[in-house]
């Protein structure tokens, strides 16, 4: 196959990249009558309920605290690790 004919049928299209904005932390007036932000995740037929509430950074996990629901530092940096990454 001639490389030439390839390149004038496949032509680059630009793309326009969005630059993230800077945003600002959910205030307590933002939230809203909740007061607190809340997120569902799925898998199979398992699902996770998230509210995060503006408050002392304490992390609970079924009514316990996250050192005696993750004894592995691994599985709690995972689960502080988008706090952190968003700065919340």
């Amino acid at each position: 196959m001639d490389p030439n004919l390839v390149k004038d049928v496949i032509k680059p299209t630009p793309v326009e990249v969005p630059v993230p904005s800077e945003k600002e932390k959910p205030s307590a007036d933002r939230l809203g009558p909740r007061q607190y932000c809340w997120g569902t995740g799925r898998r199979k037929k398992s699902v996770a309920r998230v509210r995060i509430r503006p408050g002392t950074g304490k992390i609970n996990i079924n009514n316990r605290q996250i050192d005696e629901y993750f004894p592995n530092q691994r599985d709690r940096n995972d689960v502080r690790a988008p706090l952190q990454k968003t700065q919340a």
